[in-house]
């Protein structure tokens, strides 16, 4: 007869850090989702051939790419982390830390394009 425990002496001790770096990936991932599908429900205008939103990004395509590129990087950042986290722990936690920073870069780039709209301040294209 075989005696079989629950016990298992290689599972790792509860960490805070733990449960703060997971509810920091949960939270990334919600806001990236949540404000990618909702740039796609607000009112768009087509510039060159790409559509921009036109309530903070008026006339800035750049930036909004700059944003929209930041949010894709922080939701995959995320979720990369999420999968990654049993099997490679080392590759999860550089993918963590790419979400944070994009989400940061992210916000940087918000703020900097409402500061632009409150302002009225034009951004000048490159010369050809």
């Amino acid at each position: 007869m075989k005696v079989t425990s629950d016990h298992d002496s290689r599972k790792r001790p509860f960490s805070g850090k733990d449960e703060f770096s997971t509810a920091t990936k949960d939270a990334i991932f919600r806001i990236a989702y949540l404000t990618l599908i909702a740039l796609l429900q607000l009112p768009s205008e087509r510039i060159d051939g790409n559509l921009v939103p036109t309530i903070i990004f008026t006339g800035k395509p750049a930036i909004f790419h700059a944003f929209m590129l930041s949010l894709l990087f922080a939701f995959t950042g995320s979720m990369m982390s999420e999968f990654m986290r049993e099997k490679q722990p080392k590759a999860a936690l550089y993918c963590r830390k790419l979400a944070v920073f994009s989400i940061a870069v992210a916000i940087g780039v918000f703020a900097f394009s409402s500061l632009l709209s409150f302002y009225n301040i034009e951004v000048m294209a490159a010369p050809n």
